[in-house]
């Protein structure tokens, strides 16, 4: 993401880290957080996301096989 976007991030974690796309629970929205800021989901509780089948094949066990469809355009 551009700077102003970073600037505007409430907690600034290290820029210079690993960034992933985040798929929001019980929600329809995706966000971005930085690697120090992920924590592994322990609860068991299915995943509940509108898109879910549209980027992933099936779930393995405790994860999720990741498909080839691209990711929507972000406006």
């Amino acid at each position: 993401m551009d700077d102003g976007w970073y600037r505007n991030n409430r907690t600034q974690p290290d820029r210079d880290q690993p960034w992933y796309r985040v798929l929001v629970h019980d929600s329809d929205a995706v966000t971005y957080a930085a690697q120090t800021s992920l924590l592994p989901d322990e609860s068991e509780e299915k995943l509940r996301y509108v898109l879910v089948a549209h980027f992933f094949e099936c779930a393995d066990g405790s994860r999720h096989v990741r498909n080839t469809t691209p990711w929507p355009p972000q406006c």
